[in-house]
């Protein structure tokens, strides 16, 4: 007997009842002869008129030395997942668009040359790409980001398939924990996988873009004499080392980043921003206003637009200082946790770099 995956395979309508004497003795006649899909392919069943959409069959192909993918096929429809290169961007712009992604649109091309390995993409039969998703690795720990499925595509297991793929990668090169911020709609699938919640983020905007405040005394501009220092501040507070991306960030801040320093000299907060965002911003807890102070000094500049920042909302001190400051919490996403906990300084934290980074 093949269960009710089969019969729904045969034609037969086997949701919410019974099924009769009569339509087993079918089920069981077409399966004679051959192994029914559900004893020899891996099967990803979701609710709802569209099942049978999200059967499906795995295997590894070949893509050149050192390359990896799988070829899956529905009863619908053929996709692949395989590496995300720089020549995949274009067809990522539209994909994230059209998922509600588009603040990675931006940083797609810094991901890729932070982390060269570390994003995949998922190709229908057709070429087109359907799913994308990356991590940034920071020794045993990685952040996930740029998860999005076409829209079209979405409730058949594509997101789940090429997540799967993704965890199953990050396993296989040391990656104890991974970090990632789910929206409201992707956090149902994270927790099936396995990811559990730590805390609320929120992203704050602020509502008039143009009031500019005075440069405090105690900030300084951030030079790249300041780069190691600022990413062993970044790993003591954070618990990740990432100079990859804290130069990247760095570079992108285009004279928009600001340090504090201890009468001592010692270094003990930063902040970087662009024209339109804010982040990461860190400041240590022996100098709670120091944080106040970097905020002040990266709204001393213009922005284009009204600017945008990811502030842990477990962090009060933070937050207070972002609505002083004219502040709003627009939407808020969770932070959700594969693995052991990352031993942090929360209130050290007061805004990420960006979503797809930490």
């Amino acid at each position: 007997k093949c269960g009710a995956l089969g019969r729904r395979h045969h034609g037969i309508r086997p949701r919410h009842r019974r099924v009769g004497a009569e339509e087993e003795k079918r089920c069981q006649q077409a399966c004679q002869g051959h192994t029914h899909a559900a004893s020899r392919r891996r099967i990803m069943p979701q609710a709802g008129p569209r099942a049978q959409r999200s059967l499906w069959s795995a295997r590894f192909v070949p893509t050149g030395p050192g390359g990896w993918s799988r070829l899956c096929h529905t009863l619908f429809m053929e996709f692949s997942v395989r590496a995300f290169t720089p020549q995949d961007l274009a067809a990522f712009t539209p994909l994230a668009r059209a998922a509600g992604l588009a603040a990675a649109i931006d940083y797609m091309g810094d991901y890729l040359a932070w982390q060269p390995d570390g994003y995949l993409c998922g190709v229908n039969g057709n070429g087109h790409m359907v799913s994308a998703v990356g991590a940034q690795r920071y020794g045993h720990a990685a952040f996930i980001g740029a998860m999005c499925v076409d829209p079209a595509q979405q409730r058949q297991g594509l997101g789940g398939h090429i997540l799967a793929e993704l965890l199953q990668h990050l396993d296989e090169v040391g990656v104890t924990t991974s970090l990632l911020e789910a929206t409201t709609m992707g956090q149902g699938l994270y927790a099936k996988m396995g990811f559990v919640a730590e805390h609320e983020t929120g992203v704050f905007r602020r509502t008039n873009s143009a009031e500019r405040t005075a440069l405090p005394r105690c900030c300084q501009p951030l030079t790249t004499a300041d780069l190691d220092a600022v990413t062993a501040l970044d790993a003591r507070c954070t618990g990740l080392l990432r100079p990859r991306v804290i130069h990247g960030l760095a570079a992108q801040s285009r004279g928009r980043a600001f340090i504090t320093r201890s009468s001592g000299g010692a270094l003990t907060g930063y902040i970087m921003a662009n024209p339109t965002r804010m982040g990461p911003w860190v400041a240590e807890t022996t100098r709670a206003e120091d944080g106040e102070a970097l905020l002040d000094a990266a709204l001393s500049l213009p922005f284009e637009d009204a600017p945008v920042i990811y502030t842990p909302l477990c962090n009060q001190r933070a937050v207070q200082v972002l609505e002083r400051r004219g502040f709003t919490c627009a939407r808020t996403m969770k932070r959700m946790r594969r693995g052991p906990a990352v031993a942090c300084v929360q209130e050290a934290i007061h805004a990420l770099g960006t979503a797809g980074v930490g």
